[in-house]
């Protein structure tokens, strides 16, 4: 996994895919109770309906929260914290029974000392149909061998 890597073995270009996962609508109802983002949009059909969107539709948060899932290591390594967001955007509307997978790449390192440094990714999280759901620029903090 790209992000299980040393800072030092990372390479500018280099592009991942990841795993994918399906959302449910336990998923939304989920989420909208734990965030209390209760807008109808993503909790009432009837409402949706009556919207551009046609139907109920996830949180863009959390589409993103499972993105970072999706693209980061869940075991201890080399990967230290995330370094932050840029140029977000929520370009799609992710609907109950998409499979969503995200395709990141690296496109700068930037040597911090002190045996870190900061890896820019490009990521787009995309649906089934391989549709951009959401685009954004993520920095995260990686270790190098010799921390």
């Amino acid at each position: 996994m790209l992000l299980s890597k040393y800072f030092e073995d990372i390479e500018v270009g280099e592009v991942e895919v990841s795993r994918r996962r399906t959302i449910t609508e336990a998923d939304i109802n989920q989420f909208a109770n734990l965030t209390w983002d209760i807008h109808p949009l993503h909790t009432d059909e009837g409402y949706a309906q009556s919207t551009i969107f046609k139907g109920r539709i996830a949180h863009g948060y959390l589409i993103l929260s499972y993105a970072g899932a999706l693209a980061i290591p869940t075991s201890p390594g080399p990967l230290l914290a995330n370094y932050g967001v840029d140029r977000l955007r929520f370009v799609r509307p992710c609907r109950i029974g998409d499979s969503i997978f995200v395709e990141q790449k690296v496109v700068e390192k930037e040597d911090k000392q002190n045996g870190m440094g900061v890896v820019t990714l490009e990521l787009k999280v995309k649906n089934q149909a391989e549709q951009d759901l959401v685009l954004l620029v993520q920095k995260v903090l990686v270790a190098s061998k010799d921390l």
